[in-house]
């Protein structure tokens, strides 16, 4: 699952409270981080490339940390402030000087930032309008749309498929513009610019219902017990599979890749007593 925009904003809610905390411990696996706050009581932040939470299971940690990985422990203590920035997927730790950033799209990357340079990356790299690069003035990307900055976001709409631009031009990404459409009774391929001013006032109040819709957070899964999806909301789109409810967001999501990792390694499993069934009835 790649979390989107929204499902970030969303989940800002149930991290408002790591902002009162500071930072005790930092762990990294690959490319996946765990930081380990204290608000009072131990919580842990999973960042992925393009996914952050909070998560009850603990995880196998390296004795030796990765470079990247000493620096918020050396660096990162108090917490004052923890956001994501505008409505971009990127997730913003600040401790004094000190800015942990998470980038939770495309690869994905993370990067400390000491007075406006980076001091640390888990990916070093160019491009032509930022960079990341270590020593050298850390870059942001181009702020994306914000709908919630937006008077009539629908009547912004650029020319093509409706479903495309709400996931664009809005930053909705592609399940939440469906799930618009859906609200909206509205065919998703309809070319957004040959909307009447009915079909626009219906696309308006499924947009509102989207971005305003009370907190009821829910897993799916499909017929072969798989899990598909985390929302913070039910979702019209999915509602012919089953469904999990859970307190927050977050346990929503921390439990669909918990749930995967489990099928993947009884996967693993499966395929080692395969081979070795294989191997001793050709002996």
């Amino acid at each position: 699952m790649e979390i989107t925009s929204l499902d970030l904003r969303y989940l800002m809610n149930e991290f408002e409270g790591l902002g009162d905390g500071f930072v005790q411990k930092a762990y990294q696996r690959g490319q996946e981080f765990t930081l380990e706050f204290y608000t009072g009581e131990k919580q842990r932040l999973v960042v992925k490339p393009n996914a952050v939470f909070l998560s009850e299971y603990k995880r196998d940690n390296p004795e030796r940390p990765p470079g990247l990985c000493m620096d918020p422990r050396k660096n990162v203590g108090g917490v004052d402030e923890i956001r994501q920035l505008g409505f971009d997927r990127i997730l913003e730790i600040r401790s004094g000087d000190v800015r942990f950033v998470a980038e939770l799209f495309g690869k994905g990357n993370a990067a400390l930032v000491k007075d406006g340079k980076t001091i640390g990356a888990l990916r070093q790299e160019e491009w032509s309008d930022r960079k990341t690069v270590v020593g050298e003035e850390f870059g942001y990307p181009e702020p994306a749309p914000d709908p919630y900055e937006m008077q009539s976001p629908v009547q912004r709409l650029e020319g093509g498929e409706l479903v495309r631009r709400l996931a664009k031009d809005l930053s909705l990404g592609g399940t939440y513009a469906e799930e618009v459409c859906e609200r909206a009774d509205i065919d998703k391929h309809t070319e957004a610019s040959d909307m009447d001013d009915r079909q626009k006032s219906l696309v308006e109040t499924a947009l509102a219902d989207v971005l305003e819709a009370e907190t009821d957070p829910v897993l799916y899964i499909d017929e072969e017990g798989k899990t598909i999806r985390a929302a913070p909301f039910p979702l019209r789109t999915y509602s012919g599979h089953r469904q999990e409810g859970f307190e927050t967001f977050s346990r929503a999501i921390d439990e669909l890749f918990h749930r995967r990792r489990q099928q993947e390694l009884e996967s693993k499993r499966l395929e080692k007593y395969e081979e070795r069934r294989e191997g001793i009835e050709r002996q």
